[in-house]
């Protein structure tokens, strides 16, 4: 049964092609004394989740949805 677990999970190491490295997102840490926080693994989670308003808010400043239709109430209101 344990092979079985890592192919149909996709957990094994022989399937890791490569790490997300990103400089300057380690700002979004919740704990800067965590050695082990992975900006990288935070930054898929969040691109999986399908939020892309989210995602382009939060590592982009991009606005969100809300932000731009506050701002268009308020100049074409």
């Amino acid at each position: 049964m344990y092979p079985s677990i890592i192919i149909s999970h996709n957990i094994g190491t022989e399937t890791m092609i490569g790490k997300l490295i990103l400089e300057g997102f380690d700002k979004y840490n919740p704990d800067p004394t965590d050695d082990l926080y992975d900006q990288g693994k935070h930054f898929i989670e969040d691109y999986l989740t399908y939020d892309y308003s989210f995602l382009c808010n939060r590592y982009f400043n991009l606005p969100t949805t809300e932000d731009i239709l506050k701002d268009l109430e308020v100049n074409y209101g």
